[in-house]
């Protein structure tokens, strides 16, 4: 999957160093993978990760690790800018008097280049979520209270992340006008064998989500549009 689409989807690539990243910052390596089950953002298929570097919560970060490393790999090229295609730079190299310069400038736009990928990258991730939430707008308050907010109660209770939503997508928005509907549905989320922890809490956690998620759809789709 492009790294865009990151959370947007429970895959894992195994190892994500720079010989399985491509110039188009799509990740290569079908090895060691998998998908995630229950949503743990630590999680990695590769056994001899210890340090987690390449978990899933690790992917966007290593992917554009992996890009500086190509950006200085080029970084005579980038900094050496409109004399990139002067004779004595194709022939000879950097002269010693231009060296502090061609370093600045590569800095400054692989510095650049790196701020238009975090802004591009969370652009694109608050897109996703907001589909694959069922809305039609963003407000800026979604990140924390709907996106972050449930990956964050998925992860404690170790909740499956596809099934939440697609276990999300059958509920009505009339089957969650009060808190005794929302906690009773919140059990339809559990597996089979129960919740993680102590299961009112579990109940209420997930109730109150529910709360905020359904403000949000009748305030894009109004009331009685469930379909």
């Amino acid at each position: 999957k492009t790294v865009a689409a990151w959370q947007a989807y429970a895959f894992t690539n195994g190892v994500l160093n720079t010989d399985n990243t491509s110039i188009f910052g799509l990740s290569i390596d079908f090895g060691p993978f998998a998908f995630l089950d229950n949503f743990d953002p630590n999680y990695t298929p590769n056994h001899d990760d210890e340090m987690l570097r390449y978990s899933y919560r690790n992917q966007p970060t290593i992917i554009w690790w992996n890009l500086v490393r190509l950006g200085e790999s080029l970084g005579e090229l980038i900094g050496a800018g409109p004399n990139v295609d002067v004779e004595e730079f194709v022939t000879s190299g950097v002269r010693q008097a231009d060296a502090d310069a061609l370093v600045s400038r590569a800095e400054a736009l692989i510095t650049r280049t790196g701020e238009e990928y975090k802004a591009v990258f969370l652009e694109e991730y608050k897109r996703l979520m907001t589909l694959r939430l069922g809305l039609k707008t963003q407000k800026k308050e979604d990140f924390e209270v709907l996106f972050s907010e449930l990956l964050d109660t998925m992860e404690e209770l170790e909740l499956d992340f596809n099934q939440t939503f697609r276990k999300l997508s059958n509920l009505g928005v009339g089957e969650l006008e009060t808190e005794e509907q929302r906690m009773e549905l919140a059990k339809g989320f559990f597996h089979h064998e129960g919740v993680k922890g102590d299961e009112v809490h579990a109940k209420e956690r997930l109730g109150n989500w529910l709360k905020h998620w359904r403000t949000r759809v009748v305030e894009d789709w109004q009331e009685g549009n469930d379909a």
